[in-house]
């Protein structure tokens, strides 16, 4: 009897892999990092579709660019092709001592850009909605997205960084 129940044990640990080591074929888990949030308040947004020229605005450019002075605003504010069509007040009306200004041009299919932080460093991305992410579209306009965030959200430096899923 004590055979047979040693024979069972022995068989037992075997087939649960006590005997020998078992590797696991799934590498780790990816560390997403520190967790983000979205800062800032959303202020304005341009497309070709409303503007056509947009793109040749020479102070709007693809990625993101800080605004941190009121002469770097008064550019914005007076470069063509936003004009005077545009209600540029909320741009205008910003404390840029207590703020800045994250001026972000893409191609926007179906992305939204937004200012993000993990407490730390400060970033732009622009973003597809889930559940967006297979629709094919024939135009992607090209898109500006200000957004006044403030000085408090940045550490030492008001500098953006690079999203950290880019690295």
């Amino acid at each position: 009897m004590t055979q047979v129940l040693l024979r069972m044990l022995f068989t037992l640990l075997l087939t649960l892999g006590v005997g020998g080591t078992t590797a696991s074929q799934d590498p780790p888990p990816e560390d997403p990092g520190r967790p983000a949030w979205a800062i800032g308040t959303h202020l304005a947004t341009w497309s070709q579709g409303q503007i056509p020229d947009i793109q040749d605005n020479p102070e709007l450019s693809l990625g993101p660019v800080l605004i941190t002075t009121d002469a770097e605003r008064d550019r914005l504010l007076n470069s063509q092709p936003l004009g005077p069509d545009n209600d540029l007040t909320q741009i205008a009306a910003v404390d840029l001592t207590a703020s800045v200004l994250v001026v972000a041009g893409y191609h926007s299919c179906m992305e939204h850009g937004d200012v993000w932080t993990d407490g730390v460093v400060v970033w732009w991305d622009a973003q597809t909605a889930a559940g967006s992410e297979h629709i094919s579209c024939a135009w992607a306009p090209f898109t500006v997205d200000v957004t006044e965030v403030p000085r408090s959200a940045f550490s030492d430096e008001i500098a953006l960084v690079t999203p950290p899923w880019d690295h």
